[in-house]
């Protein structure tokens, strides 16, 4: 495992959030090709926080990982529309 996270973590995490991703709730495999969910850490202290499918990985990385950025788009998508 990545992220000084061992199997029997990952699989603590997986039961907490239900096997399902902590962003968008979709559960394991429906998003990733390896049928499994990401484990996304804080990139600054590499602490584990909770597990997000591959979709929701790659947008986050995206948004660099910044509240600021996400609100900004948040904001965007409010003032042209949410389609």
């Amino acid at each position: 495992m990545e992220y000084n996270i061992n199997l029997k973590r990952y699989r603590e995490l997986q039961s907490i959030q239900h096997n399902r991703c902590a962003i968008c709730n979709t559960p394991r495999g429906m998003q990733s090709s390896k049928g499994r969910l990401c484990v996304d850490h804080d990139k600054n202290t590499n602490k584990v926080r909770g597990l997000l499918c591959g979709s929701c990985n790659i947008a986050l990385g995206g948004f660099q990982h910044s509240v600021d950025v996400l609100y900004s788009a948040i904001k965007y998508l409010k003032l042209n529309g949410n389609t």
